[in-house]
C-alpha cells in the first residue's frame, strides 16, 4: 500500500528514502525521533490536509502504491465481512470494518461503483491517501494498547458490533486465531465474557471455552466466572493480549506499533515480532515500529524476509539516520554464532567493543563507566567478548 518513504534530517541535510514494503524498525536512543515518525506518518495518512507535510519535522515525503480497480476489489472481498447479519444482499457491494480508537469499530458498505472512484482517486495523490490508506491503518502505542483490553460496551448482537470484543465474540473465526495466537504465547486461552451485563470483558482460562462465549447455560456461566479477567494479570499479558487482538481483528495492512516490547519479558518480546512479522507479510503490508529491544527485533528477522532497520540519532540540536544494510544483517542474524554473541544489541548502540576474553570485557566496561560518571554525553558502549 504504500511504496515509499522519505525522510530528512539536519546533519548534513541528508535524507533517507527506501522501500517500506515489509516491516521497517527505527531504533535508537530516547528522544531521537522514532515516535515522532510514527505520528507523522500517522497524520500524512489519515489528514486531508494538501500541505501536511509542510508542517513536518522527519517525514519528508510518502508515495503510496497505485491500485488499480481490480486490486482494490480484491483487497475489500478479502476484508469484507461474512457475518450473515451484516454483510450485504447485494452482491455489488461488500461491508468493511473500520477501526477507531479504544477499540471501537464503524462498519462501511463498499460498491463497485466506490472502488472505481477509489482508482480515479490516485489522480490526487494525497486525497487518494488519506480516502483509501487510512480505511487500513492502525497506530499502537503504550496507552492504546491498555485500552483494548478494557471492558467494551455490548450492542445489539443482530447489528454490526461497535467494538473489537463485540465483532470477536460473533465471529468465531477470527475469534478462534486469536485464541491461537495468545495461547501459544502466553499458555491461557482468550475469552470474551458476554454475561457481565452491559459489557464485553476478556477473561484469560487454562482451559478451552469450547464456545461457551455464545452460550448462556449453567456451564458455560460456571465456565467464564472461573476465568481469570484480565484487569487481574500483569501489564505484560495485558499488552500482549491488546496487541494481537487489534491487529488480528481487522483488516489493517499499515501497522504503527510505538514500543511493542513495553512490559514484557524478553522471550514474550520476540515471540510478539514472530507473530507480527509473519501477519504483515501473510496481508502483504506495512509495518513500522519503534522498539528498544533487541529481543524484538530479533523475532522480526526471524519470521520475515523483507526488513530494514534504521537507527536515529539526535545531538546538539542535530539529527541523523543510517540505513543498515539489510543483507549484511540477514547474514549475521540467521548465523546461531552471532545470535548467541548478541550482535542485535549493537545496534542499540553508538559503539561497540569486542574482545577476546570475557574478563578483559569486564576489564574495558569498568574503566568506560568510571568515565561515564564524570562525563557528559559520553557515548553508548556494547562491551562483548568474542
Amino acid at each position: 500500500m504504500l511504496k515509499k518513504l522519505v525522510l530528512k534530517f539536519t546533519d548534513g541535510n541528508h535524507r533517507i528514502e527506501f522501500d517500506p514494503r515489509g516491516i521497517t524498525v527505527f531504533v535508537g536512543p530516547n528522544n531521537s525521533g522514532k515516535s515522532l515518525i510514527l505520528r507523522e506518518v500517522e497524520a500524512a495518512i489519515r489528514e486531508s490536509n494538501r500541505n501536511i507535510l509542510e508542517s513536518m519535522n522527519i517525514l519528508q515525503d510518502i508515495e503510496p502504491e497505485q491500485l488499480n480497480e481490480q486490486q482494490i476489489e480484491k483487497i475489500m472481498q478479502s476484508i469484507a465481512t461474512v457475518d450473515a447479519r451484516i454483510s450485504s444482499k447485494d452482491d455489488d457491494s461488500v461491508t468493511i470494518f473500520l477501526s477507531g480508537g479504544e477499540g471501537s469499530l464503524s462498519t462501511e458498505r463498499i460498491t463497485k461503483r466506490d472502488v472505481s472512484g477509489l482508482a480515479k482517486l490516485w489522480a490526487d495523490k494525497q486525497y487518494y491517501i488519506n480516502d483509501v490508506l487510512k480505511r487500513f491503518l492502525i497506530r499502537l502505542d503504550g496507552r492504546a494498547r491498555f485500552d483494548l483490553t478494557r471492558s467494551q460496551g455490548v450492542s445489539d448482537l443482530t447489528r454490526p458490533p461497535t467494538n473489537i470484543l463485540g465483532l470477536l465474540l460473533i465471529n468465531d473465526a477470527l475469534r478462534s486465531d486469536v485464541q491461537s495466537h495468545i495461547f501459544n504465547a502466553l499458555g491461557l486461552y482468550f475469552v470474551v465474557d458476554p454475561t457481565r451485563g452491559t459489557k464485553y470483558h476478556i477473561r484469560l482460562s487454562k482451559e478451552n471455552p469450547q464456545g461457551y462465549e455464545q452460550s448462556l447455560t449453567k456451564d458455560a456461566r460456571a465456565f467464564l466466572d472461573k476465568a481469570t479477567d484480565i484487569q487481574d494479570v500483569g501489564d505484560g499479558f495485558k499488552a500482549y493480549v491488546g496487541i494481537i487482538s487489534a491487529v488480528l481483528a481487522g483488516h489493517n495492512r499499515i501497522f504503527l506499533i510505538d514500543e511493542p516490547e513495553a512490559f514484557l519479558h524478553p522471550p514474550l518480546a520476540r515471540k510478539l515480532g514472530t507473530q507480527l512479522a509473519s501477519l504483515v507479510a501473510e496481508r502483504e503490508g506495512v509495518m513500522l515500529a519503534s522498539t528498544h529491544s533487541a529481543d524484538f527485533l530479533m523475532g522480526c528477522i526471524q519470521a520475515g524476509r523483507n526488513i530494514r532497520v534504521i537507527r536515529l540519532e539526535y545531538r546538539d540540536g542535530r539529527s541523523k539516520a543510517t540505513l543498515a544494510d539489510t543483507e549484511v544483517l540477514n547474514k549475521l542474524f540467521r548465523d546461531p554464532r552471532m545470535r548467541s554473541a548478541n550482535v542485535a544489541s549493537a545496534l542499540f548502540y553508538d559503539g561497540v567493543v569486542v574482545t577476546e576474553a570475557d574478563s578483559d570485557r569486564v576489564f574495558y566496561s569498568e574503566i568506560y563507566h568510571r568515565f561515564a560518571e564524570s562525563e557528559k554525553n559520553m557515548p553508548s558502549i556494547l562491551f562483548v567478548h568474542a
